[in-house]
């Protein structure tokens, strides 16, 4: 019985660690992205500036 005890709380164990694993990678992911996607805005920004002082 001790075992059977031991073996699922391992299980439970490990399934938090991956999750917390898994959570934490997805959150590098997205901060990467959004600083991408803020630089790609601050481009287009700065394009848009530009085009408009030489139609002008």
């Amino acid at each position: 019985m001790f075992v059977a005890w031991f073996i699922t709380l391992s299980v439970f164990l490990i399934c938090i660690y991956a999750t917390i694993a898994i959570i934490d990678g997805v959150k590098e992911k997205d901060q990467y992205d959004l600083e991408f996607l803020q630089a790609q805005y601050k481009n287009i920004a700065i394009s848009k500036k530009i085009i408009k002082k030489q139609i002008a």
